[in-house]
């Protein structure tokens, strides 16, 4: 009866602290994280200050896990989106996954890209660890397309940067698309593949850097 009392309680608690990421997420987007109090998000969660301090400790480590939830999600989707028989076509699904979270999860994209990466501590830290996440991801998918296809290793950090070019041009995109929400993901990923696709192509298979 105790663990099952125990069992029932982390549940209940799994799911305020969900709820609670949520309103957080609505709130910091809105207003920005220094403009949100702590009084605000536990009102309208419906929780006492105390409850959201016990569940979080501070408004930077809330504002840490919304971060790290949303990258969760995006990193889920873009794994997910991992299919098609060419480099490209693999890509360019990740790349209209991406599209889709940010029109999809507007709250937990502002909240990524918004004041996070202004901060500093365990805000500041959940911001690079995802997107260091997000460049070594995809490093290790070129980096492996290269290799299925026998060519010769590449100097080192290649990948890393083509990845991180990728990632930034991606990151550009989706804040005009929050301007401009109508464009279709797939049209975004069709038009930024078109023009990183002969380098992906350099990379990978077609031809070697230089030729």
């Amino acid at each position: 009866m105790t663990r099952h009392r125990e069992s029932v309680s982390a549940l209940v608690s799994r799911a305020r602290a969900h709820w609670v990421l949520e309103v957080a997420d609505a709130a910091f987007a809105e207003q920005g994280y220094h403009a949100t109090p702590m009084d605000e998000i536990a009102e309208r969660a419906g929780v006492s200050k105390p409850s959201l301090y016990r569940l979080f400790g501070s408004k930077a480590l809330l504002y840490a896990a919304c971060i790290e939830r949303a990258g969760e999600e995006l990193v889920t989707r873009l794994s997910e989106a991992r299919s098609g028989r060419s480099p490209e076509d693999i890509l360019s699904a990740e790349i209209a996954a991406y599209f889709d979270f940010v029109a999809e999860r507007r709250d937990s994209w502002r909240v990524l890209q918004r004041e996070g990466q202004a901060l500093d501590g365990p805000v500041a830290d959940a911001v690079s660890q995802l997107r260091a996440r997000l460049i070594s991801m995809l490093a290790e998918f070129l980096a492996a397309q290269r290799s299925a296809s026998g060519l010769q290793a590449l100097p080192e950090g290649t990948f890393e940067r083509a990845a991180l070019a990728i990632v930034g041009a991606c990151e550009s995109l989706a804040a005009g698309r929050t301007e401009h929400p109508a464009v279709p993901s797939g049209q975004l990923a069709t038009e930024l593949l078109a023009i990183i696709a002969p380098g992906i192509a350099r990379l990978t298979a077609r031809q070697a850097p230089g030729t």
